[in-house]
């Protein structure tokens, strides 16, 4: 854990943040884990109501990936992410916003050294407190990458994107003392083919 404290501006308004990782590695098993969490904080004054008050935003992180090997040709991984942004203004009105995040990925060589691909996510965002129900976003991704010539480092790889169609660009983050919810335009389902030459 490396703690940092700095001044982030003229207003004497702190942040103090924190990250800690751990790996473990299971050699009979062929599997690893990692586990990785953060925390920032901010506080400093602000204004309620034309009033000076003192704001505070908190934003942490905690999550968990476990990957087993398939030998040499592929590998399965498990992840689970918890996150939550909280801010407070003038230590009365509290707004905390709530995202999971469950993903499944693999990728394993299948025949004449065609090799494929995939992650799957499912993502939950949640207002603690609101009366609004949980929105879903599932999102998949799989790709397609063959090796040209044998031995040699030329590849031809198709990708698609979104398959269910359902990415809609949600963000959400505690910045400026407020949480806040970013939604944007986005490709949706798109496929890529792309390669590699090495000269």
């Amino acid at each position: 854990v490396v703690p940092v404290s700095q001044a982030v501006n003229l207003d004497y308004a702190r942040e103090v943040s924190g990250f800690f990782r751990m790996g473990q590695v299971f050699g009979p098993l062929r599997t690893k884990a990692s586990l990785e969490s953060s925390m920032t904080r901010r506080a400093g004054p602000g204004i309620l109501n034309g009033a000076p008050t003192t704001n505070e935003a908190t934003t942490w992180m905690a999550g968990l990936r476990v990957q087993r090997s398939l030998g040499e040709d592929g590998y399965v991984a498990l992840g689970y992410r918890l996150s939550q942004a909280t801010s407070r203004f003038d230590k009365a009105t509290r707004v905390d916003i709530r995202t999971s995040e469950l993903s499944v990925s693999g990728e394993q060589v299948l025949v004449m050294r065609l090799r494929a691909a995939t992650t799957f996510t499912q993502q939950r965002f949640s207002s603690l407190g609101s009366s609004s129900s949980p929105a879903r976003l599932p999102l998949w991704q799989v790709s397609l990458e063959w090796q040209v010539w044998k031995n040699k480092p030329h590849s031809l790889t198709l990708s698609t994107v979104d398959l269910f169609n359902q990415n809609r660009g949600v963000q959400q983050a505690a910045l400026g003392f407020l949480v806040q919810e970013t939604q944007s335009n986005v490709l949706g389902r798109y496929a890529v083919v792309s390669g590699s030459w090495r000269l």
